[in-house]
């Protein structure tokens, strides 16, 4: 039923358009950048279904022995690639339903004993209930929300399942690409736009090089050839033994549970689930470090690096692509030889938290890659890691400023500020909002900058610019906080004084020419 390979089920938009095409003519269509959107793909299922397309090509053009994706792969070619990956299982390994427990379907292993058949328990009627998100106080999403699923959501929540989930209580484990079952799958890239064809050419070129990078270093961590496991689906699972590593190709696809889709006699699908003993690749002790090239390795802990509720702030991203100390940069933020001038850092997660979602977190950064160039360099990246951490601390300091004066005029100028009040926090709040839209523009105009002269005027345009926003804040906070009556006069020109003194001893600005002193000059 519904077979990816030759059933037209997947709703994609060409042009002004939806159309229903299969997943052959989706890879072809994706390398001359003609897909503009998929219908019903959810935003927290974006970034394991592009990862899922890529990897797909990738383990396609590598057992097929080719670096590159060939200029003429039209969607006979793909399917042909496609096809040779499942040897034997060529019409049920990309069916969405197998009557046939015993044989693979698409993501879901085969059941191979009878008795862990009958065992298997009903885990949802939609498609929402098998997903990653976690929904039990049915608020922000509501459980259950699709009434009547199509294929193409099925296949959505089963990609966004088997690839990205991770720990759910016992039985329930995650996938080996992330650190920890209540880690995440982060995907950080460097690309040239964030088009979906643009994306998945960069992506397959990026796994392939990885792929090859890693086969030639670590041979004995992999696995190559006709023996190597490629698509995790393909093999039995009875939930007590996992795959080791070293079975599989550094692109495998990996499905981390047990799970069935089902038919009734109406052809309505539903699935089933069983827990495991244990995680289906045995990885642990490698912290999420798996080949990944989307992922950091966080020096710290040694494994992958796992997203923070915070997500893609701007101090915290300048920690990841600058703070050597603390952070790898993956191999997909490599620039290559024919990049266009301008390129974009794009960032994304969907955080864990123990039993809960902590966020969607996505963030596009506009970037020359002469800059990624540079910070490839150790000496140079040590260079805009002070730099940016010296940035980092200026942004505090117009923040502190701004909610020294404030407190001071809401709490009457009193000899001694409590500074544990929160009366200011939805002004400080929108001001290091502020700082984060406009932070990385002027990171990279200094780390740009050619001369001395362009250097010092970058850095200075940087520093009026949070006079200005914080100087905006802080006015915008005097109009709307309260301030006790009887002495908002003087708790007003203490506060204006506290603030300006605090902005003028802590960032100062160069002292601006005038007409006296270029004549004394």
């Amino acid at each position: 039923m519904k077979n990816l390979i030759h059933d037209a089920y997947l709703p994609v938009k060409v042009g002004d358009e939806y159309t229903d095409i299969t997943i052959p003519d989706l890879l072809a269509l994706l390398v001359v950048d003609q897909v503009e959107g998929f219908d019903g793909l959810l935003a927290h299922q974006r970034q394991p279904w592009f990862l899922f397309l890529v990897q797909l090509a990738a383990l396609a053009l590598a057992a097929d022995e080719q670096a590159d994706i060939p200029a003429d792969s039209d969607a006979d070619e793909w399917r042909r690639l496609l096809l040779a990956l499942t040897p034997g299982a060529e019409e049920t390994a990309w069916s969405l339903y197998v009557a046939d427990h015993r044989q693979p379907a698409l993501l879901q292993p085969p059941v191979l004993d009878a008795a862990a058949w009958a065992r298997m328990q009903p885990l949802g009627a939609t498609p929402d209930a098998i997903d990653v998100l976690i929904t039990a106080k049915n608020h922000d999403v509501k459980q259950a929300r699709i009434g009547t699923a199509q294929p193409h959501h099925w296949l959505y929540a089963l990609v966004s399942l088997q690839t990205s989930q991770g720990f759910l209580g016992r039985g329930n484990f995650g996938i080996a690409r992330m650190n920890g079952g209540f880690g995440s799958r982060p995907l950080v890239e460097l690309v040239p736009s964030m088009r979906w064809g643009a994306r998945f050419r960069r992506g397959v070129a990026v796994a392939l090089r990885q792929r090859r990078l890693l086969l030639a270093r670590n041979a004995d961590d992999y696995a190559v050839g006709p023996e190597a496991h490629r698509l995790l689906w393909l093999l039995p699972w009875d939930g007590d033994e996992g795959l080791p590593v070293p079975s599989l190709d550094p692109c495998f696809i990996e499905v981390c549970r047990r799970v069935r889709l089902c038919a009734d006699g109406a052809g309505t699908l539903s699935a089933l689930g069983r827990p495991s003993e244990g995680t289906r690749v045995e990885a642990k002790e490698r912290k999420g470090l798996v080949g990944d090239p989307w992922i950091p390795v966080n020096r710290g802990t040694g494994g992958a690096y796992t997203v923070s509720g915070e997500g893609f702030r701007y101090d915290r991203v300048a920690d990841l692509l600058f703070d050597k100390a603390k952070f790898d940069l993956p191999p997909s933020l490599t620039p290559f030889r024919d990049d266009p001038p301008d390129m974009l850092v794009h960032l994304s997660a969907l955080v864990r938290g123990q039993g809960k979602t902590e966020g969607l977190h996505d963030r596009v950064l506009p970037v020359n890659p002469r800059i990624m160039q540079r910070i490839a360099r150790e000496d140079e990246r040590e260079k805009a890691h002070e730099l940016a951490k010296r940035m980092v601390d200026e942004a505090k300091i117009s923040i502190k400023a701004v909610k020294n004066g404030l407190l001071c005029l809401v709490q009457g100028a009193p000899e001694k500020i409590d500074f544990e009040d929160r009366s200011a926090q939805a002004t400080l709040v929108a001001l290091d909002g502020e700082i984060d839209g406009i932070f990385f523009t002027h990171l990279w105009q200094i780390l740009g900058a050619e001369t001395d002269e362009a250097r010092l005027a970058a850095d200075t345009a940087w520093r009026q610019r949070l006079h200005d926003l914080s100087a905006t804040a802080f006015q915008r906070g005097c109009r709307r906080l309260p301030v006790p009556s009887a002495r908002r006069e003087r708790s007003l020109v203490l506060a204006q004084a506290l603030y300006r003194s605090s902005m003028n001893k802590n960032l100062p600005l160069p002292a601006r020419a005038t007409p006296e002193t270029e004549e004394a000059a």
